[in-house]
């Protein structure tokens, strides 16, 4: 065989398996159903990409979507009460993928167990309790009146409230935390990332920040309790008016500022620091407000 024969063999060859050879990347469409009872539980992880999940009227869990590569794996099994939607990932580097994004239909009285590293996730009309926790992600969820179990590392979370009976609970560290609508039990805890809160009338809160401030504004139910803590972080808070509560509130190394109720005082004449102890109203609620390193400003309408 003379040089340029095998040359010309070499590329004929080469440019064959170029050909026959699958794109190292190429895209994958996905739709996909199961028939389910009206309250089915659905479990869903998702590594890179989205998930949104939507409620619909039909005892159908739908998944429509797109797998941006063809190293991921869509999976999806189950009966009439259980479902489970999976995108397996294979170890490697993926430089320009955009992940999997899952756009899920499911029955309103679904429950919701949903886990993603690198994903967004947002939640819609969904009435059944919820445990959503994400990875360098974002949360997007509107709650009703089953409990909310929310933890975010390296994003940001949103909740919204249609005025139920919801129980929240929500951790975030470095992404901050923004509630709304809220008129049920809820805690909050923050670490490097604020609070932001507008809130009903709740019976029973509890937010924490650490290196983060705290931001909140609502109403006290009759006997309510209140607890806010900040490290290293302001409080701010705006409470609606009628206020019924005693109020214990110190501030280790900052000021005080309220609107109503006695001028705060001086821990010590050595030491930095303020403290103020007052009721309000017929002191029937409980509002302890502490902070270390931080301001505290307080007012009601």
């Amino acid at each position: 065989m003379t040089h340029m024969t095998r040359i010309h063999s070499f590329v004929t060859t080469a440019l064959a398996v170029f050909l026959l050879a699958p794109a190292a990347h190429a895209a994958q469409d996905i739709d996909q159903s199961l028939q389910t009872g009206p309250r089915p539980d659905v479990e869903i992880s998702n590594v890179a990409g989205s998930v949104k999940v939507t409620a619909w009227d039909q005892q159908v869990v739908k998944v429509t979507g797109r797998i941006d590569n063809d190293k991921d794996r869509f999976e999806m099994e189950g009966d009439a009460s259980r479902v489970v939607i999976k995108v397996r990932r294979e170890s490697g580097h993926y430089k320009d993928d955009d992940g999997t994004r899952l756009d899920i239909l499911v029955p309103a009285g679904a429950s919701l167990e949903v886990n993603t590293v690198s994903a967004d996730v947002s939640i819609d009309g969904v009435k059944g309790a919820q445990r959503l926790e994400s990875v360098s992600g974002n949360i997007v969820s509107t709650v009703f009146d089953e409990q909310l179990d929310l933890r975010t590392i390296s994003g940001d979370a949103t909740i919204t409230g249609s005025g139920g009976k919801a129980r929240v609970f929500a951790e975030s560290t470095s992404g901050d935390l923004r509630a709304r609508g809220l008129a049920s039990e809820a805690e909050a805890n923050s670490v490097s990332g604020d609070l932001v809160l507008e809130l009903g009338t709740v019976p029973h809160g509890r937010f924490k920040s650490v290196s983060g401030d705290i931001d909140a504004t609502l109403g006290l139910a009759p006997e309510g309790r209140l607890d806010v803590q900040s490290i290293s972080g302001d409080v701010e808070m705006t409470f609606k008016e009628p206020v019924n509560a005693e109020f214990d509130v110190e501030s280790h190394s900052g000021d005080i500022d309220n609107c109503f109720g006695p001028k705060s005082e001086r821990k010590s004449k050595y030491a930095p620091g303020t403290e103020l102890r007052f009721t309000e109203g017929d002191g029937s609620g409980r509002v302890r407000i502490d902070t270390l390193s931080g301001d505290i400003d307080f007012c009601k309408r």
